[in-house]
């Protein structure tokens, strides 16, 4: 049995809510899965789980553009997503910990996206009816 993860990301643009999905299909090696972009203008191709905190983090690392030349990465995506729209500081600092550890990056190195209003009644509408 194949599991794939569908991932459902939710985002305001110009003040709209929207929402994109995205397939994750598991490899055989674990933590690296094979994205799927539904839209297919930001990352399709392999995504890896680089590192994960069931409560706190998540860090991923893909590649969006491949060199013609040879094997490396022309457009590397990192992207730490947090499990809340304001984390405890301790859950950043084992994020920024972990990329320190891995690229010798820290969080203050990156481009912050901040959570702006919550577009949640987008992404899960209330239910009515019956199920």
């Amino acid at each position: 049995m194949i599991i794939k993860l569908i991932i459902t990301d939710g985002f305001r643009s110009n003040g709209q809510c929207t929402s994109v999905k995205a397939t994750h299909f598991p490899t055989k090696v674990p933590g690296i899965y094979k994205h799927i972009d539904t839209i297919g203008d930001v990352v399709s191709g392999e995504f890896q789980v680089v590192a994960t905190d069931n409560k706190c983090f998540s860090i991923g690392w893909c590649c969006t553009r491949f060199s013609a030349i040879d094997d490396t990465c022309d457009d590397p995506w990192l992207t730490v997503l947090t499990r809340t729209p304001k984390p405890d500081p301790k859950c950043l600092q084992k994020a920024d910990q972990v990329l320190a550890n891995i690229w010798q990056l820290r969080l203050g190195d990156l481009t912050r996206v901040p959570h702006g209003q919550s577009c949640l009644p987008l992404l899960y509408p209330p239910k009515h009816g019956i199920f």
